[in-house]
């Protein structure tokens, strides 16, 4: 194990947290793909996180719920704080093939970290290709709703899926409900497309299932698990 240190600590929706670390050149290093995770220690409590920069940054950054256990311990930390940190771990997400002619990522919660790792780690002329699917409670619970005018910019077309309906923001595709009853709704075709997503195995299955409706070939179906 090594030690990272913490630099920033910003809100990111409700209860959500982005994190940037100051880390060893191993640790650095050994993160080639967006979708790989570290483990975290601090005494007797661990977790795994999901890590939300892009391979190739001179920095580690994490998008942490506030909630129990190690979590909510980093989540009150103050700068210079300093955990015992994995190497990164995991396959990390396939690259997009080239054949794809759309790239959807579909997030719920913090799943939305590696996924904005994948979408950094694209080819600046790939990123208008992709369509990003977030499902939060609320606009208020939405993590990353500071970038999005900048994911925008480089040719990102967001859909946002809300549970609370009175608070849908505009200028964007944002519907209240389920966003897979949406997905099928809008007569979406994945027949040229590939699929990213990330968040539970119950909200992975049901993104499988939805995809294989609208066409998608099963094998384009990707997550970091």
């Amino acid at each position: 194990m090594y030690t990272i240190r913490l630099s920033s600590k910003h809100p990111s929706g409700r209860d959500l947290y982005r994190l940037k670390w100051e880390a060893p050149d191993e640790i650095l290093q050994s993160y080639r793909q967006a979708g790989q995770f570290l483990q975290l220690k601090s005494g007797e409590r661990e977790g795994y996180f999901a890590l939300a920069s892009a391979p190739g940054e001179s920095w580690l950054e994490l998008l942490i719920k506030d909630q129990n256990g190690l979590a909510a311990a980093i989540c009150s930390a103050a700068r210079g704080f300093e955990l015992s940190c994995s190497i990164a771990q995991g396959k990390g997400f396939a690259a997009p093939p080239e054949s794809c002619a759309e790239i959807h990522m579909l997030a719920m919660g913090t799943g939305a970290a590696p996924l904005r790792a994948l979408f950094k780690q694209l080819p600046a002329g790939r990123r208008s290709v992709v369509h990003f699917w977030q499902a939060s409670f609320s606009a208020a619970h939405l993590p990353y709703s500071e970038e999005h005018e900048q994911w925008r910019s480089e040719g990102l077309t967001l859909h946002l899926s809300l549970d609370q309906s009175s608070s849908l923001p505009q200028g964007v595709d944002a519907f209240a409900g389920d966003l897979f009853s949406h997905m099928r709704n809008s007569r979406l075709r994945l027949d040229n497309a590939c699929l990213y997503w990330a968040g539970s195995n119950q909200f992975g299955a049901a993104a499988l299932s939805c995809a294989l409706e609208l066409g998608l070939p099963p094998q384009l179906c990707f997550s970091n698990l």
